[in-house]
């Protein structure tokens, strides 16, 4: 299962949530308490950002109807890697980022 990395903006998600309140759900417990909730969903990029991006975050519209002029995108996300997975990763960033060795010493690969 992949793992990813973002940042999100508070003042970005405070502004989403005046200018769209109809994304705060308010949800009671079997314990009797409410909790007021925002979903999320993470989606694949089509293609991976400049920055190395591959998913997104956006306000979850299910059941909702888009406002006009509303940006509901919130962040881009980053794969992260644990053990094994990052060697390998970092290999196979480290093979394709082999640059061209210099003829001789005095001359540079460009």
């Amino acid at each position: 299962m992949a793992s990813y990395r973002f940042q999100l903006d508070i003042d970005r998600l405070g502004e989403l949530l005046k200018a769209d309140p109809s994304l705060i759900e308010t949800k009671e417990y079997k314990d009797g308490s409410k909790h007021r909730l925002v979903k999320f969903d993470i989606l694949e990029r089509k293609q991976p950002s400049d920055r190395g991006a591959t998913h997104y975050i956006k306000a979850d519209l299910y059941h909702k109807k888009e406002l006009n002029g509303v940006n509901y995108y919130l962040s881009d996300c980053y794969p992260i890697y644990f053990g094994k997975q990052a060697e390998g990763q970092q290999q196979m960033q480290d093979n394709g980022a082999q640059s061209p060795a210099p003829t001789s010493s005095n001359q540079l690969p460009f």
